[in-house]
């Protein structure tokens, strides 16, 4: 799992997560970072976008993404 931060937007990504036992999804992962009370400040502030790249396989899935607080979904 992996968080890097460029300026004033994160972009969260899973490289072969769930290739390793016990590792967590992404989306599990996205949920839990967008629940934040300091994520979801810094985003209404506009300090802070958060970019999802990792786990999208269809349209819905970019749905979900966005829903659950993503900003912006990276993709193929």
């Amino acid at each position: 799992m992996c968080i890097a931060s460029f300026f004033l937007f994160h972009i969260f990504f899973l490289v072969g997560g769930r290739q390793v036992d016990g590792a967590i999804g992404s989306f599990s992962a996205l949920e839990k970072i967008t629940a934040s009370s300091r994520v979801r400040r810094a985003q209404e502030e506009g300090n802070f976008t958060v970019l999802f790249d990792s786990g999208i396989r269809t349209g819905s899935d970019v749905i979900k993404a966005i829903a659950m607080g993503a900003q912006g979904v990276l993709g193929k």
